[in-house]
């Protein structure tokens, strides 16, 4: 999957959890990784900006920035409502950096966290966003 693509396919998912979930940051927008940055270094607690942190490296194309904004935030917030959102993205930012079986071993555990929290539509899109980034990006 392109970068293009997976900015595309997950900007409706960051813009949405944002509107949902709500931050500790003045305005319900989309921010950029420098923005959030800033935001973190006031509130460094904060799950849900901490995650949006994480999320906005995804979207400008950070991997590397992302697996350990992401791990910080699993271990600071270890029962986040997110946490299988997280691990997904955590485990995607992994295959894009080319750490193929961390990466899915992490949408593994995120698909897990979903089936136990009886939240079908989740575990659904997670098998298919598992089984399409095999597709492009299979295990040799």
């Amino acid at each position: 999957m392109g970068k293009n693509v997976y900015v595309s396919l997950r900007l409706s998912v960051f813009v949405l959890l944002t509107i949902m979930l709500g931050c500790s940051a003045p305005e319900n927008r989309a921010y950029t990784s420098s923005e959030l940055e800033k935001i973190v270094r006031d509130d460094p607690k904060h799950c849900f900006n901490n995650e949006q942190l994480g999320a906005a490296y995804m979207m400008e194309g950070y991997y590397e920035k992302a697996i350990p904004q992401y791990e910080m935030t699993l271990q600071m917030c270890p029962d986040d409502p997110l946490e299988a959102w997280m691990r997904d993205q955590l485990g995607m930012a992994y295959v894009l950096t080319s750490n193929l079986e961390r990466g899915y071993q992490e949408m593994d555990r995120a698909i897990e966290l979903a089936r136990l929290s009886g939240n079908v539509e989740l575990h659904q899109s997670l098998v298919l966003e598992k089984e399409a980034m095999l597709e492009r990006f299979p295990i040799q």
